[in-house]
């Protein structure tokens, strides 16, 4: 389990009822993580204040082996005209800035938050990130994707030795997509962080909290979801949507975000129960089939009528 803390650093998810932490709350579950066993925290300079929160907690994990995964920022400032001197300044910026909130000289991971980032700008933004490790500023790259394209394309790049992309009991378009094979037969030194397990929280929710529209069905899923939870003897949905990640031995982590320490608590619990069987596996994927994009992406999402 790798700690997400997007929601430490800002109002998210539909399926959060607790809001955003305090600082000091938030710093609190960084730390209960940590001695949890958590070895890995998943940030971006997106993610408000998500960096800074996870710097202060640095401050008492000093001697705690702990990586810190960010992004580059998303770069809305830059315009099809910008200069490539200014999209230069701007990438400089933001390691600095992460570099500064983190409290840490060195980056461990820094991720492309956008794939299109790579060819952007005559290519000049991963270049930079290219000249930033070989000054040890970054020790690995990587990408944050969208999509199975967007993988496959990222792969290609022998630098990108980190890999985020969103992967649910639902999503069945990687494997379709042949992204697990690529990872397993040709790229095993890619380190993949699985995140949306929960799909933004809606899996483990009642059908209120799903998006709207017709084409979504969520009493449907839920039933499923709930049908599959007794019939696999596993605890909970949310016990059930991790068990199927965590199957995957093409994925070495999942991205998981808490807001309160009854979440962190039963969700390292969850952790240490067993993961599906192959057999399981396939009764899941047989079951859970088409689920549309409108589903899938929540950037599609309508959540009011």
């Amino acid at each position: 389990m790798t700690l997400g803390t997007v929601q430490l650093g800002l109002t998210y998810g539909a399926a959060n009822q607790t809001g955003q932490p305090s600082e000091s709350q938030a710093i609190s579950l960084i730390c209960q993580a940590v001695e949890g066993g958590i070895t890995h925290l998943d940030c971006a300079q997106a993610y408000g204040d998500a960096e800074r929160v996870v710097g202060q907690a640095m401050d008492s994990l000093a001697n705690q082996d702990v990586a810190v995964i960010t992004k580059l920022s998303p770069l809305d400032q830059l315009g099809s005209d910008t200069l490539i001197t200014q999209v230069i300044q701007v990438v400089d910026e933001s390691i600095i800035q992460s570099c500064e909130r983190l409290k840490r000289p060195v980056l461990d991971v820094l991720m492309l938050h956008r794939w299109q980032h790579y060819t952007a700008y005559e290519g000049q933004i991963w270049e930079r990130l290219r000249w930033h490790q070989e000054q040890s500023r970054i020790i690995r790259l990587g990408v944050s994707v969208q999509s199975p394209e967007e993988a496959l394309e990222a792969l290609k790049e022998p630098l990108v030795s980190c890999l985020q992309l969103p992967f649910n009991l639902l999503d069945h378009r990687w494997k379709s997509a042949g992204v697990h094979h690529v990872l397993l037969e040709k790229r095993p030194d890619v380190m993949v962080y699985a995140r949306s397990a929960l799909l933004q929280g809606i899996l483990a929710a009642d059908a209120s909290c799903w998006p709207k529209g017709s084409e979504i069905r969520s009493d449907d899923w839920v039933q499923r979801l709930t049908q599959l939870r007794t019939e696999l003897n596993r605890e909970s949905r949310v016990d059930l949507c991790l068990a199927y990640v965590r199957s995957q031995h093409w994925i070495h982590s999942i991205v998981v975000g808490v807001e309160t320490p009854t979440q962190l608590a039963e969700n390292l619990a969850l952790f240490q129960r067993s993961a599906l069987t192959p057999m399981e596996v396939e009764l899941v994927e047989t079951r859970l089939t088409g689920a549309p994009e409108a589903l899938l992406n929540p950037t599609l999402w309508r959540l009011s009528e």
